[in-house]
């Protein structure tokens, strides 16, 4: 193979890499009850767990702990 066939076959690859890259979502839903969450993990002591399975009781959200961790991690990092 020559040199300008493998440029070409890397372009075709690079385009195939943009087109199928996934688009970043910044919001979450977790967001609207961040000042909730906050409040119990501050002042109710509440570990990951409690606050998800408050989400689930009251507000009808399923997520997982390590989720929350995430989002209080992002919360933090600004």
């Amino acid at each position: 193979m020559d040199t300008q066939q493998l440029l070409n076959e890397l372009d075709q690859v690079k385009q195939q890499r943009r087109r199928g890259r996934r688009r970043r979502f910044t919001h979450s839903r977790l967001d609207r009850y961040r000042g909730e969450l906050t409040a119990l993990r501050n002042e109710g002591d509440a570990s990951y767990a409690d606050l998800a399975r408050w989400l689930k009781i009251k507000r009808h959200i399923v997520v997982t702990p390590s989720t929350i961790w995430r989002r209080f991690k992002k919360w933090e990092d600004g």
